[in-house]
């Protein structure tokens, strides 16, 4: 090829590239609510018919009774339907569910052995309430039940005492409670839990350890609660399998993606995947230094530094260790197979000066989950690695350890983003390919003229399609008249 050809070659790449790659998403709709951080709580929920549900707690008024409303959103962000719901002041959100139908809202009170289970009709707005007392169940009055799934009016309850991992199912039509005695496990056990409607079963993931060798065993129970299958995975090598994930649909076909370590459990060394009820496969292990990706967050020199003392190891036939803990994301289905998406992290910690009697010592205090990069590897049906790609993080920073990134498809592209304050971050990736890591776009006000001077608590959603659903908190000043405090939706479209 000549100098010339190669260098119109190169040019033609660069040119599609900048094509693919520079374009940014457009916010066609946005709604604002009045409201501070200090004044309201607001949950915004991404419902199966691509609408979206939204919570809102005001208790702004110290001397009126405080509100509690819902309301749900077309894909233009117009209301639909909106109500208020009369329930108590002591009432504490614990979380939200819904299925096609019914969109789930669990209360905690004061009052250890309660628990308020609110049930609104995703069509009509339509309601209803009940109280549950774990004591006329013969449950204990201590137990803290932290979240829960619906499969066909029995929903499936995750509760702890104080040492224990419990499970309950609730039938949604006689409000009769049991414990499912096959999942009485340690209070660190579960490692995922999954609503599969495709086949009816609620799977559950349980991590197992005896201080040296970690394994994990899958158990399935049908809609009302019943044992359908226990699978045990326990590695042949000298592997600890972490955690997991479950592939939906076919039961016949079902695919296991976790992570594993070596030795230490609190962190993963790499990706393996298994075919859960085929006896003849064997687990596949990726280890983090074989993706083309993995380490692309690092500069150039510590990534080499990393690479050289990795093969010193090799040379030694020795073990070189990685530390990196992991989230996984639920497994998405693609045409050729299986996308997982899972984030490394680590717990952040800052020091402090506690003064007393005119001594100053530090003191250690919890900043948060520090977020280092996303990946993103695609599986054929077998769990064979087919590619992977990653996203450099920046500024990412969570107080609880949550999906920090979301992903949408649009066409041949995925497209990877997260929040951060008045801005969206981004990556567009096409398999494999190379391509710029740090985009953004700001989340835009009402109008172009005004200035969004402060954000809070901000969010992102996957939505819908090719679309993101930003949300949060913000200070919006418009040119020669008064700032307003607004908690904002705005629908971000990928074209």
């Amino acid at each position: 090829m000549s100098k010339i050809t190669w260098f119109l070659f190169f040019t033609f790449w660069i040119f599609q590239s900048t094509i693919a790659y520079s374009q940014e998403p457009v916010q066609p709709n946005r709604v604002e609510f009045e409201a501070t951080t200090s004044d309201s709580h607001f949950e915004v929920y991404p419902l199966q018919d691509s609408t979206l549900f939204v919570y809102a707690h005001d208790y702004s008024d110290i001397n009126t009774k405080e509100t509690f409303t819902f309301s749900k959103f077309d894909q233009q962000l117009n209301k639909v339907w909106s109500g208020q719901i009369p329930i108590q002041d002591d009432y504490r959100l614990q979380h939200i569910y819904a299925d096609r139908n019914y969109i789930y809202i669990l209360f905690l009170t004061y009052k250890p052995w309660e628990f308020i289970l609110l049930r609104i009709n995703s069509y009509n707005a339509a309601y209803s309430e009940v109280t549950y007392d774990l004591r006329e169940y013969d449950l204990p009055a201590d137990l803290k039940i932290e979240s829960f799934k619906v499969l066909d009016n029995n929903a499936f309850l995750i509760a702890y005492d104080l040492r224990h991992l419990i499970v309950l199912n609730l039938d949604l039509q006689t409000d009769q409670i049991r414990t499912l005695p096959a999942l009485y496990d340690k209070s660190d056990a579960l490692a995922t839990f999954n609503a599969d409607t495709a086949t009816q079963r609620a799977e559950f993931v349980l991590s197992e350890s005896n201080g040296r060798i970690g394994r994990l065993q899958v158990k399935r129970f049908d809609k009302i609660g019943n044992l359908r299958s226990i699978k045990i995975l326990q590695s042949k090598l000298n592997r600890s399998l972490i955690t997991s994930q479950l592939s939906p649909g076919d039961s016949s076909q079902k695919i296991m993606v976790g992570t594993y370590s070596l030795r230490d459990m609190r962190y993963a060394q790499g990706i393996f995947t298994s075919q859960l009820f085929n006896e003849q496969s064997d687990i596949i292990y990726y280890d983090f230094k074989t993706f083309r990706h993995f380490f692309d967050y690092m500069r150039k020199g510590r990534r080499e530094r990393l690479y050289r003392k990795a093969a010193r190891f090799k040379a030694k036939d020795k073990d070189f260790r990685l530390r990196y803990r992991i989230l996984l994301h639920d497994i998405i289905y693609y045409e050729k197979g299986m996308l997982l998406v899972a984030e490394a992290y680590y717990p952040q910690y800052s020091t402090s000066s506690a003064y007393s009697y005119g001594l100053a010592p530090l003191a250690r205090v919890f900043d948060g989950y520090r977020y280092t990069h996303t990946i993103a590897c695609a599986f054929d049906k077998t769990g064979k690695l087919i590619w992977d790609n990653s996203f450099t993080l920046r500024d990412a920073l969570q107080e609880n350890l949550i999906e920090n990134t979301q992903l949408i498809r649009s066409g041949d592209k995925i497209i990877m983003a997260y929040s951060d304050e008045k801005n969206i971050r981004y990556k567009i990736i096409q398999q494999d390919s190379v391509t710029k890591d740090n985009s953004k776009v700001a989340v835009l006000a009402n109008d172009s003229s005004e200035k969004v001077t402060e954000a809070e608590r901000t969010g992102l959603l996957s939505w819908y399609n090719n679309v993101f659903i930003a949300y949060g908190y913000q200070r919006v000043r418009p040119p020669g008249g008064p700032a307003r405090n607004v908690f904002y939706l705005n629908k971000v479209v990928f074209k």
